[in-house]
């Protein structure tokens, strides 16, 4: 009676297996569970982008924008290198009268292209403190009004610059980009 129950190497086996299916499954649990957190954060930072932009200050929403183009154009030249240097000419001001007048957008998109992160990054920068120092100020519907005046009295003087004083800057760039003169105006 006081035997001990000795189980079968199947007995063992289906055991074990058990253990394992079921280890196996609260894995599986957990890895959903952490693919689900992933999903919700990405999700909330979406959602995050979009609440601000709604209802943020024109500062914000400028950022925004600037970043959102700057990503679009990082990755089309991340992924077709051939392809980006055809492209973004026709959204950078060309130096050139007799090109300007082809692309008389550039006038406007260039203020929103930047070439590098650090570009990027210290015009956000001073765009966020001087743009909310001037929200405060002067009112937030002055601000989207201040920044493109400002990239197109950028943009003129560039123009003007390139094709009148190109023997005095030769290493003036053929090609503008950037919100610099925009957001020197705020």
């Amino acid at each position: 009676t006081n035997r001990k129950r000795v189980a079968s190497p199947i007995q063992n086996a289906i055991v074990v297996r058990g253990a394992i299916v079921s280890y196996m499954g609260i894995k599986k649990s957990e890895n959903n569970r952490k693919n689900i957190q992933k999903k919700d954060m990405f999700a909330s930072i979406g959602d995050d982008i979009k609440r601000t932009f709604q209802y943020g200050n024109m500062v914000n929403r400028l950022v925004i924008i600037n970043v959102a183009v700057y990503m679009i154009f990082a990755l089309i030249q991340a992924f077709a290198p051939t392809f980006y240097l055809d492209f973004v000419p026709y959204f950078q001001l060309p130096g050139l009268f007799s090109e300007w007048i082809f692309r008389p957008w550039t006038v406007i998109t260039h203020m929103f292209l930047h070439e590098t992160l650090g570009h990027l990054v210290w015009n956000m920068i001073s765009l966020y403190v001087f743009g909310n120092i001037m929200g405060d100020l002067l009112g937030d519907n002055r601000v989207l009004p201040t920044y493109i005046i400002g990239g197109l009295v950028g943009a003129a003087l560039y123009l003007l610059a390139f094709n009148f004083t190109s023997g005095f800057f030769p290493n003036l760039g053929i090609y503008a980009e950037g919100a610099s003169a925009a957001v020197l105006a705020i």
